[in-house]
Parts: structure tokens; C-alpha cells; sequence
């Protein structure tokens, strides 16, 4: 059996809603975020109230992995 890409994914409503949160959590930590916009972006990448490993879980990705990949993009806020 091959690895699935993102051709071969059958993309669901419920999966595209988590994507969009995630994205734009991401897009939330851009130096033209609003402050407190980004602040709650750095909490849920931090995984403070355990959403961020919630929401990867549901969608069977690493959070620990996706969280180390942000926080090397952005170290400035972590």
C-alpha cells in the first residue's frame, strides 16, 4: 500500500474546518496580526488549553512535530 498525498486524501467539510482554525492560528502570529490576536495564537500553539493536540489528534497529525515546526518559523513569540 502507498502513503496517501493530498490527491489521494478525501478531504470532508469537518477536516477543511480544523484546517482553516489551524491556518489561521498561523497567519495570526504575522508581525501585522493584531496584538491580541496573535497573543491567543501563541496560547493555542503552546497548547495551553490542550486545543492545538486536540485539533491535530482529530485530524491524525503529530502536534508535537506541527508545534516545534511553528515555533521554529516564528521564534520570536515562543
Amino acid at each position: 500500500m502507498t502513503p496517501e498525498t493530498a490527491y489521494d486524501m478525501d478531504i470532508t467539510p469537518e477536516y477543511t474546518l480544523l484546517l482553516a482554525i489551524i491556518r489561521r492560528a498561523h497567519e495570526d502570529l504575522r508581525d501585522h496580526a493584531p496584538p491580541h490576536e496573535r497573543a491567543s495564537s501563541i496560547q493555542f500553539f503552546n497548547n495551553q488549553s490542550r486545543h492545538f493536540e486536540l485539533l491535530c489528534s482529530l485530524m491524525d497529525l503529530d502536534y508535537e512535530g506541527m508545534q516545534e515546526a511553528v515555533w521554529r518559523q516564528y521564534p520570536q513569540w515562543f
